[in-house]
């Protein structure tokens, strides 16, 4: 049975799905990504719905959508060691493989992580992991932001980090050094 983080091709399923190479999802001349992965519908699945001898049919689930792979291009793209049965969590590719989470749990300095609700890029829902996983951490989705935070609401952003300075009671916390006390120090 195929679960939402794999498929059982060995690949995460979003990452397959957001590599569809059908004229709907990529332009036929260049090549470029019709479809942005904030579209797919979360948590998908993949089903081998047909295998040819040089091209194997995936279908989606729960949209429906069908995409066919040839076998050289999914060769290509296999991980090293790839096991078809194994689940993703090894996988660089997926959220929970991701080496950065790993060095964020090592992180103890005082930390602010600030999320946009509207984020089309980096989704709002990754606020929980990070607030699981920094030790030491102000995490918040701020409302109606997307992005790119410093830009869109500076006042807000510059705010927050000065609290967070206050509340760390961090060095320079309202005090400016001159270059010599920096290379002083």
């Amino acid at each position: 049975m195929a679960s939402a983080a794999a498929s059982p091709l060995g690949f995460p399923a979003v990452w397959l799905r957001h590599n569809c190479p059908c004229p709907d999802c990529r332009d036929p001349v260049t090549g470029q990504r019709l479809v942005d992965i904030t579209q797919l519908p979360n948590g998908p699945w993949a089903t081998v719905t047909a295998e040819f001898a040089d091209s194997i049919e995936v279908t989606f689930a729960p949209e429906g959508h069908r995409s066919v792979f040839s076998r050289a291009w999914l060769a290509a793209s296999a991980l090293p060691d790839t096991d078809p049965d194994a689940d993703a969590d090894g996988d660089a590719r997926t959220e929970d493989g991701k080496a950065l989470w790993r060095a964020a749990e090592r992180v103890e300095a005082p930390t602010l992580v600030l999320f946009g609700s509207h984020d089309r890029l980096v989704s709002p829902a990754l606020a929980v992991p990070a607030a699981r996983t920094f030790k030491n951490a102000h995490v918040e989705v701020l409302p109606r932001i997307g992005h790119i935070g410093q830009m869109e609401r500076p006042d807000l952003v510059a705010a927050r980090f000065r609290e967070m300075v206050d509340k760390a009671g961090m060095p320079g916390g309202g005090t400016r050094l001159t270059p010599d006390e920096l290379t002083s120090t």
